[in-house]
């Protein structure tokens, strides 16, 4: 179902973001639409663990709401969202539930039922999500190294006939590295590039990293491509 926000929208807040709401068990539903209604932005609902991907990819969504349920196992729900959006995951867990998980595998924040309707709060999520998407494209179609491909449109990392795709936050981290190619780039640098505007959440780009290490992996390239320089950053090697 698709929710179209009519509400005035508070000053300095701009329409046009979407939004994948995910959900995996009951919340105050009419709280929540409420509230992104008010930040201007369009909802999509998704009912349950599966199809929500095919679903993200297809309307290529700016945020991503997960309304995750007491079990601590949704984790893959929560990795597959933040693919398709990026950092601006929203994360809903009920009471008694550490939210860490999530907010180690790069979600923005996590709430409570009770917090649904903060709207100061969303709006920094809505902020970012507008950032990434004006954020300026590379000239470029794809970047080499070693012998793995970045593709940028769409974000994939691609050697031979074999590719994986990318998240936004995964592209900008990587090409951030490509553009220094052999020297070492600091973790507020890519933070940077991976979050314009908005301050990452501690373990985000280790998150990133990770995730792009395994990608180059899956598609039988060297990880060791991407190394860490301890106390600084890291570097991407040929």
């Amino acid at each position: 179902m698709v929710v179209a926000a009519n509400r005035p929208s508070p000053a300095g807040i701009q329409p046009g973001l979407t939004a994948l709401v995910v959900y995996l068990r009951p919340a105050p539903r009419g709280r929540l639409l409420t509230t992104l209604a008010e930040l201007g932005i369009f909802v999509t609902e998704f009912q349950g663990p599966s199809g929500f991907r095919e679903q993200a990819a297809r309307m290529r969504a700016d945020i991503g709401v997960l309304v995750a349920g007491p079990a601590t196992n949704h984790g893959d729900v929560a990795r597959e969202l933040i693919e398709q959006v990026g950092p601006s995951l929203i994360v809903c867990v009920p009471p008694g539930v550490d939210p860490g998980e999530y907010m180690e595998l790069g979600a923005m924040t996590a709430l409570t039922d009770d917090e649904l309707g903060d709207v100061a709060r969303l709006a920094v999520v809505a902020q970012r999500a507008r950032l990434m998407r004006t954020s300026p494209r590379a000239p470029c179609d794809g970047i080499v190294f070693g012998d793995v491909e970045l593709r940028l449109s769409p974000p994939a990392l691609r050697r031979g006939r074999v590719s994986v795709p990318l998240s936004r936050s995964e592209r900008e981290v990587v090409r951030a590295l490509a553009a220094n190619l052999g020297r070492p780039v600091s973790q507020a640098e890519l933070e940077r590039h991976a979050c314009p505007g908005v301050p990452a959440h501690p373990g985000f780009l280790k998150a990133v990293v990770l995730r792009v290490r395994r990608k180059v992996e899956e598609i039988g390239g060297d990880p060791l491509l991407l190394r860490t320089v301890r106390g600084f950053g890291y570097i991407l090697i040929t």
